[in-house]
């Protein structure tokens, strides 16, 4: 059975707790990820809590960041995310017959300061450095995409959205993170600089009985 390490990001506490789940199944079968455009050497994978697309709406999903560099090469992109949902991400959900699905109660504040969000204004958890105040972030490596995976939990679908009718659903989501990009060719020095990535689309399933 194939273990992964998964970092919860609540909605509502947006605290992480690490643990490790079998992500694939008692079948040892490859994980599934929809995956974002490359941008600045760096790009997301989003899978939910047990390696599958195509997921229902009650699963967590979950994401990865991973770099084109190879893992071999020692160079390792270090990155920062928000851990705030209301600046982490943003989502829309269209359903069966293409129509945006509106947000429940619960789920309007996810994404509200999406746009908003400048890594000056942030700070990494746990660093000491910069003064602890502001858009709290969690910083990570990304590395090649090779299993075990990093797997970091932002959300259930049936959360944020009303989701009543059975069907296929298209959850769009918009990923930024905050990564240390270098300068200019070779050992040039690194700058703290905002990637926001192009909208991934996972599919979500909505079962005629279940949740």
């Amino acid at each position: 059975m194939q273990e992964q390490i998964i970092r919860f990001l609540s909605t509502t506490a947006a605290r992480f707790a690490a643990l490790s789940v079998a992500a694939a199944g008692e079948t040892n079968a490859p994980m599934q990820f929809v995956q974002t455009k490359v941008v600045d050497g760096l790009y997301i994978g989003v899978t939910d809590e047990f390696g599958h697309t195509n997921a229902p709406p009650t699963n967590h999903l979950c994401f990865c960041i991973w770099t084109t560099n190879a893992f071999w090469t020692n160079d390792i992109t270090m990155v920062a995310f928000p851990v705030d949902p209301e600046y982490a991400c943003d989502v829309q959900l269209f359903g069966p017959n293409g129509a945006e699905v509106p947000r429940s109660e619960n789920g309007g504040s996810v994404g509200r300061h999406f746009q908003d969000f400048d890594p000056a204004s942030g700070y990494v958890y746990g660093t000491g450095w910069p003064p602890q105040h502001g858009v709290r972030m969690q910083r990570t490596a990304a590395m090649y995409k090779t299993p075990p995976y990093e797997l970091l939990v932002i959300l259930r679908p049936s959360d944020i959205f009303d989701i009543k009718t059975p069907g296929r659903y298209v959850l769009r989501i918009h990923f930024q993170i905050v990564a240390s990009l270098p300068t200019g060719p070779g050992r040039s020095p690194r700058q703290e600089t905002l990637v926001r990535f192009p909208p991934v689309d996972f599919p979500v399933v909505k079962a005629a009985s279940g949740p």
